[in-house]
């Protein structure tokens, strides 16, 4: 069995690049927009309704929630309201497909510590 060593300054460059590009994780300001709005939505809005409910809806004018049409962008409002509404009990299944939309880990950390919009946001 081999074992490397990481003593050669070239891997511990790579370890650092690799550790900058984590924490250098940040949302755009059109993405930070879609969380603020997505923080007001019910957690019923990730799901299509059902036949019963989407003929009630119409009949009563009531408004539905419909998704983006970036799917990027869906992702990142699918799980900031999942996130909002479950806090702790945050399927598995939702950070694997947020992070399938082409966010990282490093973009779920940031979303679930972040209780409000970042100060230099502005509207």
């Amino acid at each position: 069995m081999a074992f490397r060593t990481f003593s050669d300054t070239a891997d511990m460059d790579m370890a650092a690049g690799i550790s900058a590009r984590i924490d250098a994780a940040s949302f755009t300001d059109l993405e930070w927009s879609v969380v603020d709005i997505a923080r007001r939505d019910p957690l019923s809005s990730i799901q299509a309704p059902g036949r019963f409910a989407g003929k009630m809806a119409a009949l009563l004018g009531s408004r539905r929630s419909l998704p983006l049409a970036d799917p990027r962008l869906e992702a990142l409002r699918r799980f900031a309201v999942v996130d909002h509404h479950l806090r702790e009990r945050l399927p598995d299944s939702e950070v694997a497909h947020f992070v399938g939309a082409g966010f990282s880990m490093a973009h779920v950390r940031l979303l679930r510590s972040s209780p409000s919009l970042p100060h230099s946001f502005a509207i």
